[in-house]
């Protein structure tokens, strides 16, 4: 199955206005999918909320203006084999930024295209340098039939100067797992 995902783009002050889901329509390149998920992430040491190892490879990491951004999966509070579909984002800048904006959302592939799964979450800081650990998150999402589709994660990060929307590795959990 050849599967192609969005490119991140940056996106000047003058468009700021744009969303997660507009990305989509970019010319995408092409991608390995090489995501698997764990077959019992309940044996990891990880702590829910915090980006998931049992996604292997997970966390992308980009920058944004003196930003560094972090996008991936989330080790979910519900233990396997039930757990949710959640993404998160975390920023964190080396000078301080009048505004930071983030949004985050989770995908899935149809056979044909990505498709926003839900609604996305956004947050906005204020004279920041960032969100230190803390996250924002995705709802939480149960995707019933589309369990074994492949997913990502994307985050659209924004400064008072530039934004940038990037995608998480692509998933599978191969086994059907998850609620």
């Amino acid at each position: 199955m050849s599967m192609r995902q969005p490119s991140g783009r940056v996106i000047g002050s003058a468009a700021l206005s744009g969303s997660v889901t507009d990305e989509l329509s970019l010319a995408p390149d092409s991608v390995a999918l090489a995501g698997t998920m764990t077959a019992d992430p309940a044996q990891l040491t990880r702590e829910p909320g915090d980006f998931s190892a049992a996604v292997n490879p997970n966390v992308r990491v980009f920058t944004v203006d003196n930003c560094t951004a972090e996008v991936g999966f989330v080790f979910d509070w519900t233990p396997f084999p039930n757990y949710a579909r959640v993404g998160g984002v975390r920023v964190n800048c080396s000078t301080r930024h009048s505004v930071i904006q983030a949004t985050v959302a989770l995908y899935y592939h149809n056979g044909t295209r990505w498709v926003q799964y839900g609604s996305s979450n956004s947050a906005t800081r204020s004279n920041s340098t960032g969100s230190g650990t803390s996250m924002l998150y995705t709802p939480r999402y149960c995707a019933g039939s589309l369990r074994c589709n492949y997913w990502m994660v994307g985050a659209t990060v924004r400064t008072e100067r530039v934004g940038l929307t990037q995608y998480s590795h692509v998933v599978r959990a191969a086994d059907g797992s998850g609620c």
